[in-house]
């Protein structure tokens, strides 16, 4: 996996970092988490209505100020 974003990187393509969860979870220090925290973005209250897999490596979640 790494070898092929270094590969996309080096292509002259707007460059890609790739965060794990807890990286993600870095970038709300100082808000409030809105529960379910930092999951995969179906996770993250899903909607009956929309068929997509619940295992998909994209994950966000939604901070607040306190």
């Amino acid at each position: 996996m790494q070898q092929a974003q270094d590969d996309y990187n080096d292509s002259g393509a707007t460059p890609y970092t790739l965060r794990s969860p807890d990286e993600i979870a870095g970038f709300f220090d100082g808000l409030e988490l809105v529960e379910p925290d930092v999951v995969p973005c179906p996770q993250w209250h899903p909607d009956d209505a929309v068929d997509t897999p619940a295992d998909i490596d994209a994950f966000g979640g939604v901070g607040r100020k306190r």
